[in-house]
């Protein structure tokens, strides 16, 4: 599992509609699609800051409703895993995104 960011960095947004009043903290790691993928974990650090991005776009996008709604978590997963495959790029698939901390407050 590789951290999207670095490690004990977290995400953190305001989201949309709350004016700075609310937060969504994430955290999210990546699991490699071939074990033979020896370069996956620098794949990802030289696109931390695209990874971040886009990431904070997405969840920004959201309201406080839909934060605080566990069932818009797969659609966001799938979501994101598909963007992040984007940047990453055929030769480094992603088995797995796992969205370990998700905590609005």
């Amino acid at each position: 599992e590789i951290p999207i960011v670095e490690d004990g960095d977290n995400i953190v947004v305001n989201p949309s509609g709350s004016n700075g009043t609310r937060y969504l903290m994430v955290e999210i790691f990546l699991t490699r699609g071939k074990k033979s993928d020896t370069g996956f974990r620098k794949a990802i650090m030289s696109h931390t800051k695209k990874l971040k991005k886009i990431t904070m776009d997405k969840l920004a996008s959201l309201d406080t409703q839909q934060c605080t709604d566990p069932s818009i978590r797969p659609r966001i997963v799938y979501q994101l895993k598909s963007a992040y495959q984007e940047v990453l790029g055929s030769g480094h698939p992603i088995e797995e995104l796992i969205l370990a901390t998700w905590v609005m407050q």
